[in-house]
Formats: structure tokens, sequence, C-alpha cells
């Protein structure tokens, strides 16, 4: 029995095709990777949107569930992707990961998180996620899905403790964890994308929690960083660097 059959492809094509639309200008690309039914999804979506588009473009990447579940044409309007991409394109993966500068996950189910960590990477939506982090592309992951089932969190102790190894696993992995609705984008320096680090002031306990021990981070000179800021820095040995190039 052949894996994919001729109307599904053709489908592919066509559906590739109306979901790209013209270059915003931006020489730089996002990769947003859908992965479930998420009901705050179309409202994530347009967070990253007003926070990126000034400097990026998007491009779309669907898991073979999300692609028959979700709104795709709602999606299309509100990041207007430049490419579209589908469970389909598994076999492209070396040409779509030279495509993209940083991934955005922000509905990861717990099947891909899980397959992901394991080394399991056998769908689309793993396999973009694991190349990413293979080579040091920035990743970054909102975990609320991975952490409900049918819309509910459980209350099995040890299943709650299974799904939070397995989110320090993707972290030690190089992942950002980000959290909604307060959306903050930071690389391994731990500089903000969109609002860099240099323009902000005050460092908060909120800023270092996405960090993983013993990184660095960057700040201007004359930053003032809130008493549990600094014992979260302590914890974690993370290391500060004043850059001259980010006085202001």
């Amino acid at each position: 029995m052949p894996k994919y059959n001729l109307v599904s492809n053709v489908i592919n094509q066509v559906d590739h095709k109306l979901g790209s639309n013209e270059p915003s200008g931006a020489n730089k690309n996002i990769l947003v990777a859908i992965n479930g039914a998420d009901s705050k999804l179309e409202r994530k979506l347009s967070n990253i949107y007003s926070q990126f588009c000034k400097e990026y473009n998007f491009i779309l990447g669907y898991s073979f569930t999300a692609s028959r579940i979700v709104n795709k044409e709602s999606i299309n309007q509100i990041l207007k992707p430049k490419h579209v991409f589908t469970e389909e394109n598994l076999f492209d993966l070396n040409e779509n990961i030279k495509l993209f500068d940083l991934l955005i996950c922000p509905n990861i189910t717990i099947n891909t998180l899980s397959k992901v960590v394991s080394c399991n990477i056998d769908t689309y939506i793993s396999n973009i996620i694991w190349a990413s982090l293979y080579y040091d592309k920035p990743v970054y992951i909102d975990f609320e899905n991975c952490k409900k089932f049918m819309s509910h969190e459980t209350q099995n102790k040890f299943i709650k403790y299974k799904i939070d190894e397995k989110i320090k696993e993707i972290i030690n992995m190089g992942a950002v964890e980000i959290v909604y609705p307060m959306y903050e984008f930071k690389n391994s320096k731990s500089k903000i994308f969109g609002n860099e680090i240099n323009s902000k002031i005050v460092i908060t306990d909120k800023d270092v929690n996405g960090m993983n021990k013993k990184e660095e981070l960057h700040l201007p000179y004359g930053s003032i960083i809130t008493p549990l800021a600094k014992d979260k820095i302590r914890e974690k040995n993370i290391k500060i660097v004043f850059d001259m190039e980010a006085k202001k």
C-alpha cells in the first residue's frame, strides 16, 4: 500500500501554493510549527506576529493531525506565511531547515515532545524540532498543551512528574520555554528578540526563569537586577556579562 496517493499529493501542492504569499521585504524567516488543537492558538499566533512581523517572514509547518483539524484559512490570515509545509514535506527536511532562522512551537503536544527527547523522530514536526536543536537554531516552545489531556490537567502526580521531566530534557537540549500570554523570546545568550535586552533596565526573576544553569546573561551597563532575580542567578550559577555594545 503506497504511503501517499496522487490525490493527497495534489491537494498538498495546492495547499502549499495558496498559503504562500508575497514576501514582506524582511530577509529573515520564522517557522511556526502547528502541532495540534489549541483553543488559544489564534491569539498566540497574533502575539507572535505582532512581535516579529517587521523583521521576519513567516513559514508554517503543520503536523498530520493539525493540518486536518485547525482553521488553516484563519491562521494564514494572521501570519501571512511565505511557505506552508505539511507531513509530506518530511522528505524535504534538508531543504526546509535552510529556510528559517528560528523555530516557534506554540502548541507542542506530549506525543511530539516525547518523540524528540527519546530520539524517536518519525514525523515532520518532531524532525524539524530535532534538526533545529541539532544545528543550534533558536527553538521556542510553549508547553501548555503538553500539560493537558483533552483540555484538562491531570491530578496524577506521577504523570505530572513525567511531563515535567520531559520538558526539562528538551530545555537541556537547548529549547527555550515561552509562556502565554507574556511571550518573551531569548536567544542562547539570553538577549530578547524584537525588544532586545539592551533596552531593558530592570531584570526580574521572570527574565531568569527560562534560562538554563551556567548560561551567560548579557546586560547593558546600568541594568538593575531585582533581589529575586539575583537569588535565581545564584541558584542557577549564571554568569552576568555587561556588554559595551549593549550600552544605551
